[in-house]
């Protein structure tokens, strides 16, 4: 047989062999963009968790009231959504993993339970509760994690195993929680038990067989973990990592020992307790919440930078939290004043990206952010501000799921001000302590405290730009 002859052979099998994978895909990812379903775990592949559904809005949403409930049958944890697949919902329970498939047309009618035999030692090592992350699905089958590190496929219209595989082993201390992954036509899943020295890995199975198909260490040599060591790039220094860069990060061999579990969301998450008596007004009076946001819109950086990180969500937060009513600007100054000097440099400060302390790490990056938001008012004839700046390292592409240098995020927000003043601040903060007169700032900020009251001066050099931080803003 010819060369041609064979090369048309060859890939008219890799056509049938491949086709497949891309219909799944493609099917996959069509009915995700239907908002009357909910195949996804996280609803879509962009893992934003948000409906296009608009009947329920903030105008009605105080008047929704319960139409339907059923029990699990268990009594720990409930942290799996449920999926909803044409007129099926389908969602699977904490521990003992118990997988329920309702009919919507007929609520309440249970049509399927699935009701996994699991090994009884397993929650022995589980951290954190029994819980777990939700079902998963893709042509035509419900895929299903147990605490017992099981991963089964069953029938969506029958609830009966198609196939089944083991991931783990929890007399190693193995355990799993997470919510399957289908990308094309590979079921992804990881492995619980950093609490029990449990070396992280990603497994993909085959989602027609159940077959093993590849599996990853998240920690070891190139050759476990799956790298090619000059294609993959560190998000830092955007360079090569190099041979066997996850070696570098241990001592000798105690990434042998355990390390890099893969359980977790995919992409920033903020988990919410709340009680049946909570209310509007108590996560109203909550700084968490927002707290926490802040921190989803800044990029990862190297942990030595975490100052601005913290600085920036206890700047930001009291300041976004009057902007929306929540608080007074009054508060939000006695609050700065009381606790800013808290940030100050204490003896033997190497500078905020050296000085790991509770006070410099959160007040001293709280205080560098201050200092940005009155400098860039200035040098913009107070039209912008420290917020300003941030939206622009948002609107380049950084956010919590992003790797940046510090210098890379702090250009990219003095670019969006047009100002070179939170890389300058840095190059002043960052190696060595500096000290600012905090008792004159308040002075010149119009900021005059009379035992436990504070009174606004509004003939104060920088009283125009002290009312400009926390005026509402309009986009």
């Amino acid at each position: 047989m010819s060369c041609m002859r064979w090369l048309n052979v060859a890939l008219a099998f890799c056509a049938v062999a491949i086709a497949p994978a891309i219909a799944l895909a493609q099917e996959l990812e069509k009915e995700s963009q239907d908002p009357n379903q909910w195949v996804l775990p996280l609803g879509s592949y962009s893992g934003i968790r948000h409906s296009k559904l608009t009947q329920i809005n903030t105008r009605n949403a105080a008047k929704l009231r319960v139409a339907w409930t059923m029990s699990t049958g268990t009594l720990r944890g409930q942290e799996g959504q449920p999926l909803v697949v044409g007129n099926m919902m389908y969602f699977e329970s904490s521990y003992p993993n118990f997988v329920y498939a309702i009919n919507l047309d007929s609520v309440g009618q249970i049509v399927w339970k699935f009701a996994p035999e699991q090994d009884k030692f397993s929650p022995s090592v589980a951290c954190c509760d029994l819980v777990n992350k939700g079902v998963a699905y893709a042509d035509g089958k419900i895929l299903v994690t147990t605490l017992d590190t099981h991963v089964y496929a069953l029938d969506a219209k029958t609830g009966k195993v198609v196939w089944s595989a083991q991931n783990g082993d929890p007399q190693l201390g193995q355990t799993m929680t997470i919510a399957p992954l289908v990308v094309h036509d590979k079921v992804i899943v990881g492995i619980s038990g950093g609490e029990y020295g449990v070396r992280g890995f990603l497994t993909a199975y085959d989602l027609k067989t159940g077959k093993l198909a590849w599996r990853a260490n998240s920690v070891g040599p190139d050759a476990d973990i799956l790298f090619d060591p000059a294609k993959t790039i560190d998000g830092a220094t955007q360079q090569p990592v190099g041979a066997n860069s996850s070696l570098k990060t241990w001592n000798q061999e105690e990434w042998k020992l355990g390390g890099g579990t893969t359980w977790g969301y995919r992409g920033a998450a903020i988990r919410m307790m709340l009680g049946q008596t909570s209310r509007e007004d108590d996560l109203r009076r909550d700084w968490v919440l927002v707290h926490e946001m802040v921190h989803t819109a800044l990029p990862d950086m190297e942990e030595r930078y975490n100052w601005l990180s913290e600085g920036l969500a206890v700047y930001i937060e009291p300041v976004a939290r009057v902007q929306a009513g929540d608080l007074t600007a009054r508060e939000i100054w006695q609050a700065m004043m009381r606790d800013m000097p808290k940030g100050l440099p204490q003896a033997g400060d190497q500078g905020l990206d050296n000085t790991d302390t509770w006070g410099r790490k959160y007040w001293g990056g709280a205080m560098f952010c201050l200092l940005a938001d009155i400098e860039i008012r200035k040098a913009t004839g107070n039209r912008l501000g420290l917020q300003d700046a941030m939206r622009g390292v948002i609107a380049a592409g950084g956010n919590h799921e992003a790797d940046w240098p510090i210098e890379r995020i702090l250009a990219a927000a003095d670019k969006a001000v047009g100002v070179n003043v939170l890389t300058t601040l840095h190059n002043a903060w960052g190696p060595r302590p500096v000290a600012p007169d905090l008792d004159g700032l308040w002075r010149d900020l119009g900021l005059r405290s009379h035992g436990g009251s504070l009174d606004f001066d509004d003939t104060a050099p920088l009283a125009a730009i002290r009312a400009s931080i926390t005026e509402t803003r309009s986009k």
